[in-house]
């Protein structure tokens, strides 16, 4: 995916959100075409029908227009929809990746019970993928 803004700082918590169709046992990894920041997974659930992952990345190197973020999960997947959010001020410690997973069929996705908030301002990123559905790949930063 495309920066499409003039920059995103350094600093700044970068967080994708990604979901293909898969095999089991895959796992997301980001990168970006500056480099020099360190992109974490903090989420990956396969249910070898499809894979939801979230990642993120402090940003060490600022993002400029034109540069690259880029989801790479086996081999090249004919559905996928690819997510990404930056914040300031986010805090970059503590950083809690506490989280929880879950599987289902249901037509109303809901999140199963997560750790108490640890400090009074957080911020709480969640993510649902579907196998059902055409392809997508659309957004910008």
């Amino acid at each position: 995916m495309a920066v499409r803004r003039s920059h995103c700082a350094a600093g700044n918590l970068v967080v994708v959100m990604y979901a293909c169709t898969s095999t089991a046992g895959e796992t997301l990894t980001v990168t970006d075409s500056r480099g020099g920041n360190t992109w974490a997974t903090d989420a990956n659930h396969s249910t070898g029908a499809i894979v939801c992952a979230i990642a993120h990345s402090v940003l060490d190197v600022a993002l400029q227009a034109g540069d690259t973020i880029t989801c790479t999960i086996g081999v090249n997947r004919s559905r996928k929809a690819m997510a990404v959010i930056e914040f300031s001020g986010i805090a970059a410690s503590p950083f809690d990746k506490t989280g929880t997973e879950a599987s289902g069929t249901s037509t109303t996705p809901l999140s199963t019970t997560t750790a108490a908030l640890a400090q009074a301002d957080e911020l709480v990123i969640g993510a649902f993928a579907s196998s059902l559905g055409s392809n997508a790949n659309t957004g910008s930063l």
